[in-house]
């Protein structure tokens, strides 16, 4: 079956690196889900702020320009733990997937029973 709004053979067309961007995508989608839960609560912090502290670290190191010392030390601080749980989990996921790739690949190279091959 051809993808919507694309001629069936053009569907068909290899896509350079389209398995990386899948990798990559399911990746990101680990560390969006660990990054903002991993967060602490930051009394005193304006909704709008908070979105940033958790859209990216990045918008935590923003915001914590915005602060006095004392209160951009604490965001940066929860931003780094909150980053290094996103990148464990995402290696976790990674080391998983490595993991049941290397049982797909050894179940499938074993010699068969019976067989001539």
């Amino acid at each position: 079956m051809g993808e919507p709004g694309r001629p069936r053979s053009e569907s068909r067309q290899p896509v350079e690196g389209h398995g990386r961007l899948r990798i990559a995508s399911g990746a990101s989608s680990t560390f969006t889900a660990v990054y903002p839960e991993a967060l602490p609560a930051f009394p005193g912090l304006s909704p709008g702020r908070r979105a940033a502290v958790e859209q990216s670290f990045g918008g935590a190191a923003e915001v914590s320009d915005e602060l006095g010392a004392s209160a951009a030390r604490t965001v940066m601080d929860a931003a780094r733990r909150a980053y290094d749980q996103g990148f464990a989990a995402v290696a976790a996921v990674a080391a998983a997937g490595l993991a049941l790739t290397a049982v797909l690949v050894a179940l499938m190279l074993r010699p068969r029973r019976g067989g001539t091959g």
